[in-house]
């Protein structure tokens, strides 16, 4: 990567054009807004932006995209503090997975940007999505019977490897393994940018963690389950405790 913009080369000829693919869709999709496709459907998706932002910044060199697309979703606060999934725009949608990637969406921008002013002035909305979840903690800390907001977990349905918990709208009842992991994701990320902006803060990591582990992990397979009660392991039960640290040493060879 230079100081404008991300260029890639490789001998593998399937490699090269999977970059330049990937590399066209996020250019062809940033418009006013960034959107999920050209010319359909048109939706700035929150949770789309933790992977389309992240690549342009490396495409373009350019963060004026990414900071108007976390204001976007800031500014839809205004409907709900957890946010919403599409911004902006009237189309109503919620989506709990979407809402607690947004910290660590503010967090990429500015570890590519430096930019610690837009930093302060949008954590109160990081630390509202923590508070918006608050009121689904069950007595050991962890989320349970998020009904308000859509649990995605993965679209299409059929893309969720069989994860073992019932993904209705409104979700079924119960505690399930990736909400979770996404909102320990989303208040690990408000700590960290509590850190650069040098602030302190009780840590409520090492908790959660304990009654994560204790509700999903499964010493014997060292692997995830899906939910409490389930001995299903899906790829996404496993793939975000590794992403975010919630893995214990010695589950990592087996979880891979």
């Amino acid at each position: 990567k230079d100081a404008q913009s991300g260029s890639f080369r490789s001998e593998d000829r399937l490699l090269s054009g999977i970059w330049d693919i990937c590399g066209r869709a996020v250019r062809n999709c940033a418009q006013e807004s960034y959107v999920d496709c050209p010319s359909r459907e048109k939706g700035q998706y929150l949770g789309d932006n933790t992977i389309t932002g992240h690549a342009h910044l490396y495409l373009s060199g350019d963060s004026r995209m990414v900071r108007k697309a976390l204001r976007d979703f800031a500014l839809s606060t205004a409907v709900c503090p957890g946010m919403m999934a599409v911004a902006p725009g009237n189309f109503m949608q919620e989506i709990a997975d979407f809402s607690c990637q947004w910290p660590m969406q503010l967090l990429t921008y500015y570890r590519h940007t430096g930019d610690a002013e837009f930093l302060r002035e949008m954590l109160p909305y990081a630390e509202g999505i923590v508070e918006y979840f608050r009121k689904y903690r069950r007595a050991d800390g962890l989320l349970a019977d998020v009904k308000d907001k859509w649990n995605l977990v993965d679209w299409p349905d059929n893309l969720r490897d069989g994860y073992d918990f019932p993904l209705t709208r409104p979700a079924g009842d119960g505690c399930h393994n990736v909400i979770n992991a996404l909102y320990y994701g989303c208040m690990k990320s408000v700590q960290e940018i509590k850190d650069e902006l040098q602030m302190e803060y009780e840590d409520a990591l090492p908790g959660f963690k304990t009654a994560f582990l204790a509700a999903f992990y499964r010493p014997e397979s060292r692997l995830f389950t899906d939910a409490v009660n389930s001995g299903h392991s899906s790829l996404h039960a496993v793939v975000f405790p590794l992403l975010f640290g919630l893995a214990p040493e010695e589950a990592v060879t087996a979880l891979v």
